[in-house]
């Protein structure tokens, strides 16, 4: 299961999730194995969604059995979002069994995958809509000039190269393969987006013109090392 999220706004709202597998295919691959307790892993929870998702995909799939669910992260949230509890209490209320390897406790911490900056397809062809977008960063109107940006579709498939259609979404929804988290607005969506506008715009990251060192130099590092991964992805030295 992966997140997609609107790639026309600059905040990347979710648009939901995709599955790798429809409830009837789960339940065809699981029908005869044990689900009375199963363990969710994953690198990280914030307000512990996603397992929530998960647990309603697997009790869909097998809505006559009982089953008892332990989650385990690297990196769990015991703190709150908002007005919201974040996710040990989430999934604890619910009754099930959350585990971290280490605690953080939002809004005191935070945190993004950096993955999502750097291990990014076309890289260095994108990196340049990347540096325009967070050149509007200091403007009171940067939200509505960025979206102008990413309103441009050539812009669009430089930064996701896999992007998908509403349209697109719309079809694995009707084969059970995709879960809208509410009615699918703007014309394009992405998994793994790159989320560098995204951080400095929220504020959790200085902008470049601030940063201690040549900001031409960081994005020379960040393209380094999505050779890097790259290269080890396709097991070369």
């Amino acid at each position: 299961m992966g997140r997609i999220r609107q790639a026309t706004d600059i905040n990347l709202p979710t648009s939901g999730h995709i599955l790798s597998h429809s409830p009837e295919q789960i339940r065809e691959v699981l029908e005869h194995q044990d689900l009375s307790n199963i363990l969710v892993i994953d690198d990280t929870s914030f307000s512990g969604s996603t397992s929530l998702i998960f647990e309603d995909l697997l009790q869909e799939s097998f809505p006559e059995r009982k089953i008892a669910f332990t989650h385990g992260f690297l990196i769990l949230n015991f703190g709150e979002l908002g007005p919201n509890p974040g996710a040990q209490q989430r999934l604890t209320s619910n009754g099930d069994t959350a585990i971290g390897g280490r605690e953080m406790r939002t809004p005191i911490d935070d945190g993004w995958h950096f993955f999502d900056i750097v291990k990014q397809d076309n890289f260095t062809d994108h990196i340049e809509v990347v540096k325009e977008i967070l050149s509007l960063i200091n403007r009171s109107n940067f939200n509505q000039l960025a979206s102008l940006i990413l309103a441009d579709e050539k812009n669009l498939q430089l930064m996701f190269p896999k992007i998908a259609s509403t349209d697109d979404l719309e079809d694995l929804r009707r084969s059970g393969h995709f879960i809208s988290k509410e009615k699918l607005t703007g014309d394009f969506h992405v998994r793994n987006p790159q989320l560098l506008p995204n951080i400095i715009g929220q504020k959790h990251l200085t902008r470049p013109d601030e940063w201690r060192g040549n900001p031409e130099e960081a994005f020379l590092l960040l393209m380094r090392l999505n050779n890097l991964l790259e290269k080890d992805e396709n097991n070369e030295k």
